[in-house]
């Protein structure tokens, strides 16, 4: 099914599906399930083919699948089936959700407190999901969501050309950028390039807030993502205070990807 959205992703823009190999079974298979419906949703919460309505009549099937309302074999189905006999539950995806309705109907954001909360329901119930199907203590989960929410920011200021010139959606708060035809430019202007610095600044702040989450993870191989997720998120914001994603999409390069795999290694081998 080829729902034509604004970017599609590759490999090299997720961290997330690589560091799951090294989960062991049932709990890689529960983590893939849960990447696959999350992509499949964003696929047609993305999709430019799709009007509103049919975007949001795929979205609530999917979450009737998730609750187990309808048979199927859809990405919900099999993430429904795939959490039977785990820690975990479909609540994570059913958040996400959320999320996607969201950019279905379409929504501004004024503040960096609605960005937030937006990131809530699209990034925060990534690390739930990660940490209840690992039986982690709640203490890990204020860094976990910062973690999270760094990393959506990062992405949706990645996509901005992108997502504004196909979906016509903004993430960054018009309080920062009030002019939003902007992000329409060949390449970023003062205005522009004031307001992503300023989205890169409370990136890093959630860092700061997400560093202690390697120290608090039981689980080697969560541990040992955590710690990669860190290092790439901290190697995307630099990169993208040096480069103009208008200009090109700007994605970390191997000399990152060394980095972020070397902190795997050695909370995995700690």
């Amino acid at each position: 099914m080829d729902l034509s959205r604004a970017r599609s992703k590759d490999i090299r823009d997720e961290s997330f599906p690589v560091a799951s190999r090294l989960l062991a079974q049932p709990r890689r298979r529960a983590v893939v399930a849960f990447y696959r419906f999350a992509r499949h949703a964003d696929d047609i919460a993305d999709s430019t083919r799709l009007c509103r309505e049919e975007k949001l009549r795929r979205l609530d099937a999917l979450e009737a699948e998730l609750r187990g309302r309808c048979g199927g074999t859809s990405p919900a189905a099999r993430l429904r089936a795939s959490v039977e006999g785990t820690a975990a539950s479909t609540a994570p995806a059913r958040r996400l959700l959320e999320a996607f309705r969201q950019d279905a109907r379409g929504h501004d954001y004024r503040t960096a407190g609605d960005l937030i909360l937006y990131c809530s329901r699209s990034a925060v119930p990534v690390g739930r999901f990660l940490l209840s199907l690992h039986g982690e203590d709640a203490r890990c989960v204020p860094s976990a969501d910062a973690l999270c929410t760094a990393h959506q920011i990062l992405n949706h200021l990645q996509d901005c050309g992108s997502d504004y010139r196909l979906l016509d959606r903004v993430y960054i708060p018009s309080e920062w950028l009030a002019d939003r035809s902007q992000l329409g430019n060949a390449a970023a202007g003062p205005q522009l390039r004031a307001a992503l610095d300023r989205c890169i600044d409370l990136v890093g702040k959630m860092l700061i807030d997400a560093a202690p989450l390697p120290d608090l993870v039981s689980d080697r191989s969560l541990r040992a993502q955590a710690a990669a997720t860190l290092s790439m998120g901290a190697s995307l914001a630099r990169r993208l205070e040096r480069e103009d994603p208008l200009v090109r999409h700007v994605r970390p390069g191997p000399a990152d990807r060394l980095r972020a795999g070397a902190q795997l290694l050695r909370r995995w081998l700690a």
